[in-house]
């Protein structure tokens, strides 16, 4: 039996006319604008000054001085000191050896400041011993 012939595959067809396919020449469209650099189109655009605004400032009285911490880092032995902090809510624990410990949630405004004054006689619980 004689063996049958292979099919030659079919031609693509050829694209339309103006269509932008490759190795067509189209000598007769102007070259896309370029495009504008991001330079140009940042020109306008105001960046807000985050000096200030990113902080805000815990003015701390303990009265008498003792050992504070802030969301769990040491700030020190303190009587009167200012802490600066990102603005947000804030744990402030105070520890001394005569009371128990006293835990504060203060909110810190961005670029302002919370003043928060703990007499550990008047708002502590004495330890007794």
């Amino acid at each position: 039996s004689p063996a049958s012939p292979v099919a030659a595959p079919a031609a693509a067809p050829a694209p339309p006319a103006g269509s932008g396919v490759a190795g067509e020449r189209r000598g007769d469209v102007s070259p896309r604008p370029r495009s504008t650099p991001a330079r140009e189109l940042l020109a306008d655009v105001r960046v807000p000054d985050l000096g200030a605004s990113t902080t805000g400032t815990l003015r701390l009285t303990v009265i008498p001085p003792a050992e504070v911490t802030v969301d769990g880092r040491l700030v020190g032995t303190v009587s009167t000191q200012a802490v600066e902090l990102p603005p947000g809510s804030h744990v402030v624990r105070v520890l001394h050896p005569d009371y128990k410990p006293l835990q504060r949630i203060v909110t810190i405004p961005p670029g302002g400041a919370f003043d928060l004054t703990l007499d550990l006689a008047e708002k502590g619980i004495r330890l007794e011993r």
